[in-house]
């Protein structure tokens, strides 16, 4: 984690001489893997498939070998063969279960959210997604700054944060600014906290003004007072109770699961993904009726 990879390769090497039977040596071998995984130098895919072949001819029922197999196809967007390692986990069903049935779930919504650029298939993979990566994807997957109503407005160039002047995105933040998108603006301060990561509520909050700004019909302005929420971790009283009604009941862009939405959960990279794919083709139906 320290990034001393020469140390960490003698420290398995280790683990390797002194295993006390194979699962122990196997295991080893599954250290090498991840060490090639968080390394991701020249060779390191190729250096992980010779330590996983080392791993599986010791032993071919360590859920452990095929599961690190399995994200290193990921990352890779190999997916048939990412999945193919995690059902393998399952069939092994002993241990990484859950985890594996995450990742499954997980390339199942990266699937569907079709990635375009190569920025958004970096946050495809992320597990948790930065204000400042949110503009990413509204300008490389969306082309929100050509197409949202604002960016047709004679507005002055909106004042720089003061957090974002370093910053790598701030290309992306400042196309974005101008559009006013709520939920996505700069503080009383002027700090635009570009490194916060989002919630599902402030992307929910997000994505129903970007909706009610651009889908005039139907209009769910006054759509959902006096409604029960549907939800039982949402109150009807609560302040995002309306941005949440509008992504779910509303135009089914976002997801709650068994009854919750689950409203201050961590959005991964690929349920933000998903619901820009479904929001563009709201849009895309929006334009061809105009």
């Amino acid at each position: 984690m320290l990034g001393n990879f020469e140390l960490a390769y003698e420290e398995m090497n280790r683990s390797v001489n002194d295993a006390k039977n194979k699962e122990e040596k196997a295991l080893a071998y599954v250290g090498f893997m991840k060490l090639s995984l968080m390394k991701k130098d020249q060779g390191w895919f190729d250096d992980l498939k010779t330590h996983f072949h080392h791993a599986i001819s010791i032993t071919k029922e360590m859920p452990e070998t095929y599961y690190t197999m399995g994200m290193a196809y990921k990352i890779r967007y190999e997916m048939d063969a990412s999945k193919e390692m995690f059902m393998k986990v399952l069939q092994i069903n002993r241990a990484l279960i859950w985890e594996a049935n995450e990742e499954l779930a997980d390339i199942e919504k990266i699937e569907e959210g079709q990635p375009q650029s190569p920025f958004g298939k970096k946050i495809a993979l992320s597990d948790g997604v930065t204000r400042a990566e949110i503009t990413g994807l509204f300008v490389e997957e969306l082309g929100l700054e050509r197409i949202h109503p604002n960016a047709m407005a004679d507005k002055t160039e909106p004042l720089l944060p003061s957090d974002i002047a370093a910053h790598s995105h701030k290309g992306y933040i400042m196309k974005i600014l101008p559009l006013q998108i709520r939920g996505l603006l700069t503080d009383r301060r002027g700090y635009f906290y570009p490194d916060v990561k989002t919630n599902r509520t402030e992307y929910a909050v997000m994505i129903s003004d970007i909706l009610e700004s651009m889908i005039k019909y139907p209009s769910f302005t006054h759509g959902f007072r006096g409604i029960r929420s549907p939800f039982e971790d949402v109150k009807e009283t609560a302040p995002y109770f309306h941005a949440v009604m509008v992504c779910t009941a509303g135009y089914l862009v976002m997801e709650p699961q068994y009854g919750f939405f689950n409203p201050f959960g961590k959005l991964k990279g690929s349920d933000a993904l998903l619901v820009i794919h479904r929001l563009k083709r709201l849009l895309q139906h929006e334009r061809q009726d105009k």
